[in-house]
């Protein structure tokens, strides 16, 4: 059946974890639908064409002047530890697709199936005594649901569906909601909502929970005449909950959303149906506002405590949009994708199982947008497994900030992206199965917004941790099709006029880092680091104004320990054949180039191009990278072309070329040119007096063995540039050999 998997390399020592009947189920279902439907592998999206966008917002041409500020680019963080990789690839695909079964649900000994509506409508009242026969009542404090039997006693409710089109209303039986506890399965084809927005708080429980195409939970505002959205709590206590319908508190009107919370005792299920048309949509946003401020966004906490979570739907707490006159649009809420356990936490605990995530669909925590105003920060995505792995192949994963109008306004902030892959725990053994790792496809978007000044962008951090007590599976991470890269650039300071504007925003962070553990009393190499695709953290371009600066470049660190950890020369290395650009922004000074950094123990091996060039300016050109490093404990290989010169002056100085600084405790092989000269600045003409202009001084290259003598077949450079005066030179030195240039 598609959309099994195997739990491959959960090891013996952990075994014993309660986890056979939860995988049997997660094997047996994977996904969502009533009477069988499916989600599908994503191939509306081309394998390779995805990116990863993390980039600051750019200013506004019509808003922006002298101190406007583009936004820092994001930063992407990856984490994993015990022979487990970090593997970035441009081609590739993920198959996160899963299917559920048509379910044969228990409603117990006093079941109400399809209840009698008048004209499309059952409100259950809560009274004082009993009801007539067949009459549907709660109890003020007492979440039974109760049947009129005519003979004055109440009759509690086992089970219940709700036919379509009608409209079950609630009143309050506690404070200002409801809750209400069936103990066995309420399937809902209908609609269940509060009955008033003066109480727009609902709470349900059942032992199992299934709500089909067409049927709706609501707290919404819209649905309860009302401007914020009501809270929304369901809960499973033996069995699973499947949506193929909505589950919504979004607000409306510049209201903000409610929360919501669903916690299944085993397996959750967000679904399209294409046999029956569901479109699985679980919503909070806020309320868009034509006259004033958008509303802020809601928190949606997915649950399956003691299994795995799946959707191909959409999850949507997008803040909501000021499409008028003066106001902020609203801050996104937050996302929470949880399986095998009862809390939103990394931190190893009792109430840890076995559960998987795979995410398709839509998952969007979207800043909104201003026309007078700020834009609203975009909102975290949290995603945690344990133990089994998590996969995502999405249409969208969407956290960028809100785009600001009118003068003095600030794009919204990116949001964060956080994939965790964990172990879980079995207290009667005190025993953990470490986690089998991350798998990504789709396109991910976390920018700032536009504005006066623009946002900054978002992260994504990721980790992937192998257990202190159990040999660890195949705890890798890896990123599919991003043949469009990564993006973490700084936004710039002017999106049109290079005369009108601000400052340009610096570019961000990428950082890998793995490490070795000691698991079961046994010290386990690190594993290595993959990248395959683009990598840019370039400083954005300011106007060109006589004191604005370009932003400066960013940082790029690919790093697998090289001491105080346990290695392994065929495993713990990095190999690189991605282009990696840190440059600086172009500007009136132009900026300065950020910095790369490769470590690793076995080998480190770049054959992608490496660019640091320092920003252009009018009266200062940028310098080029201060860092290009590559270290090795035993080899280093590079036939990737390095250029990290400074930036040119278009009437003053050129900028200082950067530095490259290779060390291998056994071989430093180069095949490739290198160019690190300062760059020549514009001769300046003027009439009726002279100036003088200097070019850039060269920069410096180092290159180090020590077992074997270093092998260079590649052309080095660090010449000063041009100029009225020409730039000093820089340095070259092969095995501490200073070479003429």
């Amino acid at each position: 059946m598609r959309g099994t998997w195997k739990p491959g390399g959960v090891t013996h020592v952990a075994r014993r974890i309660k986890m056979l009947l939860v995988l049997a189920a997660a094997c047996a279902l994977a996904a969502c639908g009533g009477g069988g439907g499916s989600s599908t592998v994503n191939t509306a999206l081309l394998v390779g064409t995805f990116a990863i966008n993390l980039s600051g917002g750019q200013v506004d041409q019509n808003s922006g002047g002298p101190a406007s500020i583009g936004g820092t680019g994001g930063k992407f963080i990856a984490y994993s530890s015990a022979r487990s990789d970090l593997k970035i690839h441009a081609g590739g695909s993920v198959d996160a697709s899963f299917t559920v079964p048509a379910y044969s649900y228990n409603f117990g000994g006093n079941p109400v199936i399809n209840p009698v509506a008048t004209n499309g409508v059952i409100d259950v009242k809560v009274i004082t005594g009993t009801a007539a026969q067949g009459v549907l009542y709660m109890h003020a404090n007492d979440t039974n649901l109760y049947l009129g039997t005519g003979t004055g006693t109440d009759n509690p409710v086992t089970g219940l569906t709700v036919p379509a089109g009608t409209t079950m209303n609630f009143d309050a039986n506690f404070g200002t909601g409801t809750q209400v506890t069936l103990i066995n399965a309420v399937v809902i084809n209908g609609t269940v909502q509060p009955s008033t927005a003066t109480t727009p708080n609902l709470a349900l429980t059942a032992g199992s929970l299934q709500i089909n195409a067409g049927g709706k939970v609501t707290a919404a505002a819209k649905d309860l005449s009302a401007t914020n959205g009501g809270n929304l709590t369901l809960v499973t206590t033996n069995g699973v909950v499947v949506n193929q319908g909505t589950i919504d508190c979004s607000g409306t009107n510049g209201g903000s959303a409610g929360n919501i919370v669903v916690h299944a005792r085993t397996l959750l299920f967000n679904a399209t149906n294409g046999l029956a048309g569901g479109s699985g949509t679980i919503s909070a946003r806020g309320g868009d506002n034509a006259g004033g401020a958008g509303g802020t966004g809601g928190v949606i906490s997915l649950f399956a405590d003691a299994g795995s979570f799946c959707t191909s739907g959409i999850v949507d707490v997008s803040g909501g949009n000021a499409t008028q006159g003066a106001g902020n649009g609203g801050a996104a809420g937050s996302i929470q994708f949880v399986a095998g356990d009862t809390a939103a936490d990394t931190v190893p605990d009792a109430n840890d199982t076995i559960g998987k995530v795979a995410v398709e669909g839509t998952v969007t925590a979207n800043g909104g947008n201003a026309a007078a105003g700020n834009g609203g920060n975009g909102g975290t995505i949290t995603q945690i497994s344990h133990a089994q792995p998590l996969l995502a192949n999405v249409a969208i994963i969407g956290a960028s900030g809100g785009n600001g109008g009118g003068a003095g306004s600030r794009g919204g902030d990116g949001g964060g992206l956080n994939l965790f892959n964990l172990l879980a725990f079995d207290p009667a053994t005190g025993l953990n199965a470490s986690p089998q790792g991350i798998k990504v496809a789709g396109p991910i978007s976390l920018n700032g917004g536009t504005g006066t000044s623009g946002g900054n962008g978002g992260t994504i951090f990721v980790k992937s941790k192998a257990s202190p007590n159990a040999l660890p599976g195949s705890a890798t991470v890896e990123f599919f099709g991003y043949g469009f890269g990564i993006n973490l650039n700084g936004g710039k300071g002017s999106l049109v006029d290079p005369t009108a504007g601000g400052t340009g925003g610096d570019g961000g962070m990428f950082a890998a880092s793995l490490a070795s553990a000691v698991t079961d009393g046994v010290t386990l190499p690190a594993g290595g680091v993959y990248n395959e695709v683009t990598i840019t953290a370039r400083g954005g371009d300011s106007a060109k104004g006589a004191s604005l600066l370009g932003g400066a470049g960013g940082i790029v660190t690919m790093q697998s320990p090289i001491a105080n950890n346990t290695v392994d020369p065929n495993l713990t290395v990095v190999v690189n054949s991605g282009a990696i650009d840190v440059s600086g922004g172009a500007g009136g000074n132009g900026g300065t180039a950020g910095t790369v950094t490769m470590s690793g123990y076995g080998k480190v091996t770049n054959s992608g191009s490496i660019t640091g060039l320092g920003g252009d300016g009018t009266s200062q050109g940028g310098n080029g990278a201060k860092g290009v490093v590559l270290s090795a404990a035993i080899d280093i290989t590079n036939s990737g072309f390095i250029t990290i010169s400074g930036g040119n002056a278009s009437s003053g100085t050129g900028g200082k070329g950067g530095s490259v600084q290779m060390t291998a405790g056994h071989q430093t092989v180069n095949g490739s040119a290198f160019v690190v000269s300062g760059t020549i600045s514009s001769a300046v003409s003027a009439n009726g007096g002279a100036g003088t202009v200097k070019g850039g001084d060269g920069g410096s290259i180092n290159l180090l063995s020590q077992t074997i003598a270093t092998s260079n077949l590649g052309t080095l450079s660090a010449v000063g540039g041009g100029g009225a005066t020409i730039g000093g030179k820089g340095t070259i030195v092969i095995d501490g050999v200073n070479i003429a240039i």
